[in-house]
């Protein structure tokens, strides 16, 4: 049996592409910590004395990390007949070839020092300080000098436009090297996924929850009065017609519209 086999096809275009940087804006419960567990397993098994740094949002998310990590080690030791074998603490898996997957919880600390063969960052839309872990990250990514090339994995489902997850998106999409990669929940169903849709969606009615946390999407709050997306498409000028304006709204919340009238008043007072 090979464990690729088992991926789902959405999970194996992630696998078998060979960018330095990926940067998945997946759904949730669609499978990301699988193909972050199977990236890590693969690359300690294919490099002796690699090392693979995992962080998570937190401490309990980095022991759920390890736990997800240790399947894989153990079934990669049965599939090798006990070739790859490995020992493990509460936050180290350690192989026999050297190799090692460390645990942590995403924070400038744990982010700084370590130069990685593969850095995975989980969830890094929810980390509490994602710009200084960030910071700590790229000088280990750029040292080639140790270990040599390295590769990094982003993948968190999306928390709004202001978020450094948001611009490491769109860099993605634009930069030699780096690769986007995004599924959504009705994506990843029709790749086989087994998920009840509509009872997710009787669980989660708020259109802009479920559009966020289900469809990939950097939506904003239902309580914010103009979205980003609306403000792309203003039309900005520096020609003053008048002197003064007046504005009148009635803001819409979900399904009416948004009514707005513009008055100005010119110098001669019309």
């Amino acid at each position: 049996m090979n464990l690729l086999d088992l991926a789902f096809p959405y999970q194996k275009k992630v696998i078998l592409d060979n960018s330095k940087v990926k940067v998945l804006n997946f759904s949730r419960q669609i499978g990301k910590s699988w193909i972050a567990a199977f990236l890590a397993g693969l690359t300690c098994c294919k490099k002796r004395n690699a090392l693979v740094i995992y962080l998570s949002t937190g401490l309990r998310a980095a022991n759920e990390a390890l736990k997800t990590c240790l399947k894989f080690c153990e079934s990669i030791k049965v599939l090798s007949k006990g070739a790859i074998d490995y020992t493990s603490n509460a936050s180290c898996i350690t192989f026999n070839n050297g190799s090692r997957i460390m645990s942590l919880p995403g924070s400038p600390s744990s982010c700084r020092g370590w130069s990685a063969d593969l850095r995975i960052c989980d969830e890094m839309a929810f980390w509490q300080q994602p710009e200084e872990c960030w910071q700590a990250i790229v000088p280990t990514i750029l040292n080639q000098l140790v270990g040599g090339e390295k590769n990094i994995l982003i993948c968190s489902t999306p928390l709004g436009r202001n978020s450094l997850f948001y611009d490491l998106c769109q860099r993605a999409k634009n930069e030699d090297n780096w690769r986007y990669f995004q599924t959504t929940i009705h994506e990843a169903i029709s790749d086989g996924l087994n998920v009840d849709l509509e009872q997710l969606r009787k669980l989660i009615p708020d259109p802009y929850q479920f559009a966020q946390e289900f469809e990939c999407q950097f939506a904003e709050s239902a309580s914010q009065l103009v979205s980003i997306s609306d403000l792309e498409f203003v039309n900005y000028s520096t020609e003053r017609k008048f002197i003064e304006y007046f504005i009148g709204a009635d803001w819409a919340r979900n399904s009416d519209g948004t009514s707005m009238a513009v008055l100005g008043r010119e110098a001669s007072g019309k």
